[in-house]
């Protein structure tokens, strides 16, 4: 006979099945017969999206190139400058109409291009999280994490994603469907940890995340000491937009967010407390079945699909 489970799992996370059993027996009780499966499943329940554009893409990441407004030793479609020959520049760069001109040496100075890479980082410190279950600011905060990545990623972005806490994750931008699902993973085990501010991971994410990328902060915490962390990020070239997580009227981002506004940095704010529509993402299969073989032994002939064959809405 064939044995079907079926088993909702509802929060995100890491979850391990078995080892099962079943035990079944004639209607008087006569007969028990005990079949076991001891080997551990595990299963990985990703985090919901939200099926509506919430934020809009990241300004200054226009498709194709952008400057980033930093000078460049390598090869790059936009000449920033034309200056006197230093030893070590490529003879190949050698501007010769002005090297002709001025009777010595000049080569071209390049402006560093971005090719639209977009970072999404997650600020997963503890002591800056408040409320609980599905409306606190770290479950809407990885919600909204996922509806970015899907969101940039159908625009044909390449998206990574940076995070910390007691399972940190590091994925490097890319412009594939095998891209969320690894952002989803390490969404889904976020959890928050301890001793991690935004000010410090902020500088941690800069030895990471070259210049010219764009920076998508998502973060509950109001102190304003990080926003100079920021700031450094920006004046090595790289451009940034903060999602302020707030939960009710507890705490005014007003300070915070002006001081944003002042170094040119877009922030929107979300009130977590207010409930958003989500929806789960399909591609795979979810359900598990398993077949008693005439030796009596429980195996799995079909299980959810790892990753999933892509992404639908």
């Amino acid at each position: 006979f064939a044995c079907h489970c079926l088993i909702y799992l509802v929060l995100r996370g890491e979850y391990r099945l078995g080892p099962w059993e079943v035990r079944f027996s004639d209607p008087f009780g006569i007969f028990l017969v005990v079949l076991s499966y001891p080997p551990l499943e595990t299963i990985l329940v990703y985090p919901p999206v939200s099926p509506y554009s919430l934020l809009p893409l990241p300004q200054g990441s226009a498709l194709g190139y952008a400057g980033a407004h930093t000078r460049s030793n390598q090869s790059t479609s936009i000449t920033r400058n034309v200056r006197e020959y230093s030893p070590g520049d490529s003879i190949r760069h050698i501007h010769w109409p002005t090297t002709a001109r001025k009777g010595m040496l000049h080569t071209r100075e390049f402006e560093r291009e971005t090719g639209g890479d977009v970072w999404i980082m997650l600020d997963l410190d503890r002591l800056d999280h408040v409320g609980t279950g599905a409306q606190s600011t770290l479950e809407v905060g990885v919600i909204l994490a996922a509806s970015l990545a899907l969101q940039l990623l159908e625009a044909n972005r390449r998206v990574g994603f940076l995070c910390f806490g007691q399972t940190p994750s590091l994925v490097r931008p890319a412009a594939s469907r095998e891209r969320l699902w690894r952002i989803l993973q390490g969404l889904a085990l976020a959890q928050t940890g301890d001793d991690q501010p935004l000010g410090i991971m902020l500088t941690e994410a800069g030895r990471v995340i070259p210049s010219g990328s764009t920076l998508l902060v998502l973060t509950p915490s109001l102190d304003p000491s990080w926003v100079a962390g920021l700031a450094r990020l920006r004046q090595g070239g790289m451009s940034a937009q903060v999602i302020l997580l707030t939960h009710g009227v507890s705490r005014s981002p007003a300070t915070t967010r002006s001081l944003l506004a002042r170094m040119g940095v877009g922030a929107q704010i979300v009130d977590t407390s207010q409930p958003i529509p989500v929806s789960p993402l399909t591609g795979g299969a979810r359900r598990w079945e398993f077949k008693v073989l005439p030796t009596g032994r429980a195996v799995a002939v079909s299980r959810p699909e790892k990753g999933g064959a892509g992404w639908q809405r």
